[in-house]
């Protein structure tokens, strides 16, 4: 295992910062007892950083393959009529288009 570049640790660095910076202080607290994380700014701020860089991302892949598999869709679902087709247009392409750029960040 090759060890770190300055870069590496630099962005490592950056990283601790902006999570203890974006976290609340435990001097704010009077003891941990008392501590609720549901709620807290640690959890929203750990909710918004998994949706922007784990369940966003996987997201958009599921609205692409959506839209490649929508035509089959529709034209399996055309002898069922327009409501069947609106259906399907609706799974595969509108309802992950939306989860994907309509959503509040961290809301899930």
């Amino acid at each position: 295992m090759r060890p770190l570049s300055r870069d590496g640790i630099a962005a490592v660095l950056i990283s601790l910062m902006i999570l203890f910076a974006a976290t609340s202080s435990s001097a704010a607290f009077d003891s941990w007892s008392e501590f609720s994380w549901e709620g807290s700014a640690a959890e929203r701020v750990t909710a918004q950083g998994i949706d922007a860089v784990i369940v966003r991302p996987i997201s958009l892949v599921r609205a692409a393959i959506g839209m490649v598999f929508v035509l089959p869709a529709a034209l399996f679902a055309a002898p069922g009529g327009q409501e069947s087709i609106d259906e399907a247009l609706e799974v595969f392409i509108v309802d992950p288009v939306n989860y994907v750029f309509r959503r509040k960040l961290g809301e899930f």
